[in-house]
């Protein structure tokens, strides 16, 4: 019987160039993803909305302002559409103020607070 020197251990060329490719592909679409997902918000974004927020609950709640606001505000050269709805119930002061992109309407930052009136 023929001595038959068997050579089949480890992966071929070709398989081994089919895996890499198949990795490429996963590993691109990840980044893909996740630079859409980064790029939704910016941190900075974020904390402009959220101190101008801040600004206009206060503003709102200590003035007593109880009209209600749809505007756009340009907030350290960001453009951010404001609304805010403000309703009154008896002795409660309710403020719901929502700040959103101008661009692209993502909102960025809801606030809800409610304070009561005393009775003068």
């Amino acid at each position: 019987m023929p001595n038959v020197l068997n050579n089949d251990k480890g992966f071929s060329i070709i398989e081994v160039l089919i895996g890499a490719t198949v990795f490429m592909l996963g590993f691109g679409v990840l980044v893909l993803m996740l630079n859409n997902v980064f790029l939704k918000f910016s941190v900075r974004e974020l904390e402009l909305a959220n101190n101008l927020g801040q600004q206009l609950m206060t503003e709102t709640l200590v003035a007593g302002d109880t009209t209600s606001l749809d505007t756009t505000i340009e907030y350290s050269g960001l453009r951010m559409v404001v609304v805010r709805d403000v309703s009154t119930d008896n002795d409660r002061l309710s403020v719901d103020l929502a700040i959103s992109r101008e661009s692209s309407g993502k909102e960025l930052i809801h606030l809800y607070n409610e304070i009561f009136i005393p009775d003068k």
